[in-house]
């Protein structure tokens, strides 16, 4: 910061000795004073502070720290839009405040190797947005707007970039919430149904289970060998009730005492 103001203060002292060499040859107004570009250097003879125009024709303003690496850049970005950027040590980008590539206003962070982590702004269909992203690039995280159909929804992401949750408005205008495999396939659908009605699929061989304050489970509903089955346990963990298909895909139901031991059976084959 001292740096910073060393140079301020020997800009200003460089333009008001012009001024003063200008009332001294008798002028009384200025007038304008066009240049390209105006550098302001350190002892080390390394600029510090830039003004200048760059060959877009945009005009920006730029700081450096003593090693000569940017720190600051504000003025007009590629697209035409007004931004303010900060760097580290290193001169990687840290921070950007701006205009989006869509026209709307954003804000990004960068980590310390210059890669994107988030993103909070204008998405390129005129809604909201909030993006996280991993070290590697990946999103992690997105929360807003839809880019079709203007509806809001969370998703989250693996580390590879695969969708693993959904939680939002589908496209028929109901509420649900997806899961998803490190494959990317749907395990569990809870939500509105083509119908408008409730719904609470579990897919690609899931099941329900529940546990009692013990944490000992006490039911299973779910699927074995393609067919589906309930199984009931005891407060000891214990199953003493099976109700699905048998092995030759008639229904069957089997009880069992306390301790696990079949005690009755019944097939649904006559």
């Amino acid at each position: 910061m001292k740096q910073y103001f060393i140079g301020f203060f020997t800009g200003a002292c460089l333009i008001a000795s012009a001024v003063m060499f200008i009332g001294a040859s008798g002028k009384k107004d200025m007038g304008n004073i066009v240049v390209q570009s105006i550098t302001v250097i350190n002892d080390n003879g390394k600029p510090c502070i830039r003004l200048a125009s760059s060959p877009r024709h945009d005009g920006y303003f730029m700081t450096y720290n003593g090693d000569g690496k940017r720190t600051t850049y504000l003025g007009t970005g590629t697209d035409g839009g007004g931004i303010l950027r900060t760097h580290n040590a290193n001169g990687e980008r840290t921070f950007a405040l701006g205009t989006a590539k869509g026209g709307g206003g954003h804000l990004v962070t960068f980590n310390p190797d210059g890669k994107q982590t988030t993103y909070l702004g204008s998405g390129t269909a005129g809604g909201g947005i909030l993006r996280t992203l991993n070290s590697k690039g990946e999103e992690t995280l997105y929360l807003g707007t839809a880019r079709n159909g203007g509806f809001g929804f969370i998703s989250t992401s693996n580390a590879n970039g695969g969708e693993t949750t959904y939680l939002g408005t589908g496209i028929d205008g109901g509420g649900h919430l997806e899961t998803h495999n490190a494959n990317g396939r749907e395990t569990v659908y809870l939500g509105t149904s083509d119908m408008g009605t409730g719904v609470l699929m579990v897919k690609n061989k899931g099941k329900i289970v529940t546990y009692n304050s013990d944490d000992k489970q006490t039911t299973q509903l779910g699927t074995a060998g393609g067919s589906g089955k309930v199984q009931i346990y005891n407060k000891h963990g214990v199953e003493v009730g099976y109700l699905g298909a048998a092995r030759n895909h008639d229904g069957m139901i089997i009880l069992s005492d306390r301790y696990g031991e079949p005690g009755w059976g019944e097939s649904g084959k006559n």
